[in-house]
């Protein structure tokens, strides 16, 4: 079944730990982002971790090779569930990320190797701002070809918008991990900053492992009842 990933959009641990808390068993992994991490540090993971849950941990590394295996070294560290990579960072970069962290998971004392993600192409790019980028491929094309490098690569599967998944999943197979953010519900009038959005049972549908959803259950009146409305619908 497609799980349901929450992308904690605060940026105080209070608040964090206890929307954690309150969520915890309707939400299968829970992701901190940049705002987050960059507010609070690494003790936010600890915090989080302490209430026994999968930690998405988003923090789009891409730099040089060398780089990018040292922050993935040290975000292993923390014992977090996954970990992103931008595809576009290249072969190299991937693969770097993938033996540091398979070398860190032997030190590690949590004993487990974070799952590694790829991004592929932000769900608020579409193809005219690829083209203003002067990109001579189109957006769903670019998003497959990536994701196939990124299997090519070790990684074990990627960030993509739900339109993409179906050929993901036919080019990399049912066990390669597509994870699609931009995802709301059918009551939602405003796309915001995102360009390429579906809905849960769209991403049910078309194979999705998870889905990332953010502002359709941290902005509702009752987060607790949103969470389980989307959970059911993804049944």
């Amino acid at each position: 079944m497609t799980e349901l990933w929450l992308a904690l959009d605060v940026a105080e641990t209070k608040k964090t730990v206890s929307i954690v808390k309150e969520l915890k068993d309707y939400i299968d992994v829970f992701k901190i982002g940049l705002e987050l991490y960059t507010s609070e540090g690494p003790k936010i993971i600890e915090k989080i971790k302490e209430n026994n849950v999968k930690i998405f941990l988003d923090l789009k590394f891409c730099d040089i090779p060398n780089t990018v295996a040292g922050a993935v070294r040290s975000a292993s560290r923390y014992g977090v569930d996954y970990i992103d990579v931008h595809a576009c960072g290249g072969p190299e970069m991937m693969k770097a990320a993938v033996c540091s962290a398979n070398e860190e998971s032997v030190k590690s004392p949590y004993n487990t190797r974070p799952k590694i993600l790829a991004i592929t192409i932000l769900t608020s790019i579409n193809d005219s701002v690829t083209r203003r980028l002067k990109i001579n491929n189109s957006v769903e094309n670019l998003a497959i070809e990536w994701a196939i490098l990124a299997k090519e690569c070790g990684l074990d599967g990627i960030v993509s918008s739900v339109h993409e998944v179906k050929k993901i999943k036919e080019k990399c197979g049912n066990d390669f991990i597509t994870v699609t953010p931009g995802i709301r519900v059918i009551s939602d009038k405003l796309n915001d900053d995102q360009q390429r959005v579906g809905t849960p049972e769209l991403a049910r549908d078309l194979g999705s492992s998870a889905i990332v959803v953010g502002r359709p259950i941290m902005n509702a009146e009752d987060r607790v009842e949103a969470a389980r409305e989307i959970k059911r619908r993804l049944r």
